[in-house]
């Protein structure tokens, strides 16, 4: 056994390196630690905050947000170098890196356009930072995950995968052709064919100036129809197309149509433009008509007073020689939807309208004397075993149903959703809550504040 004074003594040399390589080790795992802990966001030295409010009470989850975003000359400079967009939550260190694309079809001088999504509550607000001017910064993963579009084909004929939706357009016009609602499990294509070709389901707007027959923009690129001139912003959560051209079988008639597709969302942005660079003769002005092929769908539908549904048969799946001629009688041309759906299959597909307007340098002359909302169901070619299948069903939106001459200068625009939606299994006006609910949050945008 060892007395105390059997202890061998370590010399003190020894004791001095073990207590500097000890230190050594502290400070470097202190500065290791140091470096993990320090806020990436910090090293950008500009930033740009974007808040998201939502003031009508309707919750939103993974809602599509598109900001504008103005800088100065200066703050372009190294704009091409590192953008990352961040969540600000209470509570956390570091904002959260979220995914966002930067959009093409923004021309201003000094602007960008950004395509990212929120989650907000109903009268809640979502704060996010645009971080910027600095190239190499290590920024944490994206920490969201979204569905992202799926888009095949080149020039106007698109086919768009939202998720809930494929949206097919046409090649010759870039017009909507057809839709099939994946959201029920549906593979079908829904949309209007005629004489073995099949034609845009988003038909106008269009202008009728006899003795010429009628000229639709989906008769652009058709025959000897020039195709429209097109701008797009193409990336994984916005794609847009915006097509210019001149109205078919209309001389001094220009016209232009957008479409604007998120991912994951049911439903198409739509906006059109019809302008009169000359003065002309005419029977009809026209905006915002669906057709489709008899069948495709067996009811239609708006919302009447108070915003309830009312619903009309539009077709009969026992009898198809019947026909039910004008459905709706004239509605309101700023009506908030209206549309159509299968009862069986259960999917539906209608407009909600945000606006029209119409601008005219002639006092004297009003641009939409016929203004209105209509949907029918017409027996123009027969009940022949041969004919019966070129019949349609359709809904329009008139301005002009009378012979008239529109001045030079007369413009109509309107901008509106296609929403394509689910139908409950209730069999009272319940089943049409999904419906309703997405066309209360696309008629109450969220407010977007760029600071």
């Amino acid at each position: 056994m060892l007395s105390r004074n059997s202890i061998p003594k370590i010399p003190s040399l020894w004791v001095l390196l073990a207590g500097v390589v000890l230190l050594a080790l502290v400070q470097h795992q202190a500065i290791a630690l140091g470096r993990k802990t320090e806020p990436w966001h910090l090293k950008f030295p500009r930033s740009k905050t974007i808040v998201v409010s939502e003031k009508d009470g309707l919750a939103r989850n993974m809602w599509p947000v598109v900001a504008t975003v103005q800088f100065d000359e200066n703050e372009l400079e190294d704009m091409d170098t590192q953008l990352v967009l961040a969540c600000v939550e209470k509570g956390r260190l570091n904002p959260a890196v979220i995914p966002f694309q930067i959009l093409d079809d923004h021309s201003e001088k000094g602007q960008i356009g950004l395509c990212f999504f929120t989650d907000i509550e109903p009268h809640g607000k979502s704060e996010y930072v645009l971080y910027h001017g600095n190239s190499g910064i290590a920024v944490p993963k994206v920490e969201s995950s979204i569905p992202l579009l799926k888009v095949s084909g080149d020039g106007l004929g698109l086919i768009v995968d939202t998720g809930p939706v494929i949206f097919h357009l046409d090649p010759a016009s870039g017009q909507l052709l057809n839709y099939t609602p994946k959201l029920v499990n549906y593979d079908g294509r829904c949309g209007f064919e005629r004489m073995g070709r099949k034609q845009a389901m988003h038909y106008n707007p269009d202008v009728y100036a006899p003795p010429k027959a009628w000229g639709h923009v989906s008769d652009w690129g058709l025959g000897e129809e020039a195709a429209p001139d097109i701008i797009s912003s193409r990336g994984p959560l916005y794609l847009r197309t915006i097509r210019t051209g001149d109205m078919p079988r209309c001389e001094g008639v220009e016209a232009s149509v957008s479409y604007t597709f998120f991912a994951g969302m049911p439903f198409v942005l739509e906006t059109s433009r019809v302008e009169f660079k000359e003065s002309l003769k005419l029977y009809a002005v026209r905006s915002n008509e669906l057709v489709f092929s008899r069948g495709i769908h067996t009811m239609a539908f708006w919302l009447g007073e108070g915003e309830e549904v009312v619903t009309r048969r539009c077709y009969d799946p026992n009898d198809r020689t019947k026909f039910f001629g004008n459905i709706s009688g004239k509605l309101d041309p700023d009506i908030p939807s209206l549309g159509f759906y299968h009862e069986r299959h259960r999917y539906g597909i209608c407009f909600v309208n945000f606006s029209h307007n119409s601008q005219t340098g002639t006092k004297e002359f009003d641009p939409e004397p016929d203004a209105h909302y209509y949907i029918s169901d017409p027996n123009i070619h027969g009940t022949a075993p041969d004919t019966i299948g070129m019949n349609f069903t359709y809904l329009c939106r008139p301005y002009i149903y009378r012979h008239m001459t529109v001045p030079k200068g007369t413009v109509y625009a309107e901008s509106s959703a296609i929403l394509v939606f689910e139908v409950g299994k209730e069999d009272n006006l319940k089943k049409f809550d999904s419906m309703k609910s997405w066309a209360e949050m696309l008629r109450h945008p969220v407010e977007i504040d760029v600071k």
